[in-house]
């Protein structure tokens, strides 16, 4: 994995404000100040955000996992209060776990977003799942389908993230 970046995601708009016209005329030293966090071009009531790919990837990953987590979570919510989701959502397996399980998963999910924030992990959120997915799986069968009967189930597992 590449080195995170030593900016952090919370000061991506304590940066420096600079005209287009600016731009035009100190490109190289506009770059420059770039390097060190985000530069804002302005032009009219536009504004722009310029700043290290490396930094635009970083905060890319942070937004994809917590969006995940985000959806994640309300399936997770819907599957206990409901104890069902739509045919074909993509969380559908999460009906295969009871109460204690869906506990656990949730526990568990906020522990991974905290390794995302804290930047430690920036694919915790999506490697849980894949591994509280295979668990449903395994439980099943190896069969997913509308009505399946999970039985006894087994205890929690204990994924870390």
């Amino acid at each position: 994995m590449e080195d995170a970046p030593t900016m952090r995601i919370r000061h991506v708009f304590a940066d420096r404000l600079v005209s287009a016209s600016d731009l035009n005329r100190r490109s190289s030293a506009i770059l420059d100040m770039a390097l060190q966090g985000p530069v804002t071009i302005t032009r009219n009531d536009q504004h722009f955000a310029l700043l290290r790919r490396d930094l635009a990837a970083h905060m890319s990953a942070v937004a994809d996992q917590v969006a995940l987590f985000s959806e994640a979570i309300q399936a997770l919510r819907t599957t206990r209060v409901e104890g069902d989701l739509p045919e074909h959502h993509p969380f559908q397996w999460m009906k295969a776990f009871d109460e204690e399980h869906l506990q656990d998963m949730e526990n568990d999910l906020i522990e991974c977003l905290e390794k995302v924030v804290s930047e430690t992990d920036l694919e915790a959120v999506e490697t849980s799942l894949l591994k509280w997915r295979a668990h449903a799986v395994s439980m099943l069968g190896g069969v997913m389908g509308d009505g399946f009967d999970v039985g006894s189930s087994p205890s929690a597992p204990r994924f870390s993230c």
